[in-house]
């Protein structure tokens, strides 16, 4: 995870590859990070066209701050 807090339009939908990049973890990291039940699961939302997750950025950066 990078050290530095994640710069991205707080507005903006990220998808699941983009999330990965600006936190500077791996996707697969990402989508662990979805299904946590410990209290820092990663918030999304699931596009209807085509059923994927989108983030919003700033639930990614609030996600940082809780777990970095």
């Amino acid at each position: 995870m990078t050290s530095t807090e994640p710069v991205c339009e707080r507005t903006g939908l990220y998808t699941l590859s983009e999330a990965a990049r600006i936190l500077g973890i791996d996707k697969s990291t990402v989508t662990r990070a979805c299904n946590r039940t410990d209290g820092t699961q990663l918030p999304y939302k699931v596009r209807k066209s085509n059923g994927r997750r989108v983030f919003l950025g700033q639930d990614l950066i609030n996600w940082w701050r809780l777990c970095y």
